[in-house]
């Protein structure tokens, strides 16, 4: 441990907790609602509409794992906050006018 920096520790430590909460996330989406349909009718029991709740929840699990990641990996939060403007936009530097003239002036690119 004493070979990393702090930022990288800090990384890992919100990459692990990501990967662990994608782990779980299936297992409750998409895996539970499954198993529940084919062991169930082997005991008998009838579940009506678990059919619903096992496609609706099928569908939500690609649109629950991207925020698990903006929301475990702190970069990708500021991203998201940035993109929004969520934050206090910081200030432009002002051009001067005379440097405006410099480049506005007869001279040519040349490529």
């Amino acid at each position: 441990m004493c070979h990393f920096s702090a930022k990288s520790l800090e990384v890992n430590k919100q990459l692990f907790r990501m990967l662990c909460i994608q782990t779980v996330i299936p297992m409750v989406t998409m895996y539970t609602p499954m198993a529940l349909i084919v062991i169930l009718p082997i005991f008998g029991k009838d579940i009506p509409y678990l059919g619903n709740l096992t496609s609706s929840s099928l569908a939500v699990y690609p649109l629950i794992e991207p925020i698990i990641a903006i929301t475990c990996v702190a970069t990708f939060r500021r991203a998201i906050r940035d993109m929004c403007h969520c934050r206090k936009k910081r200030p432009m530097p002002t051009v001067s006018r005379s440097f405006l003239s410099k480049l506005s002036g007869p001279q040519q690119c040349i490529l």
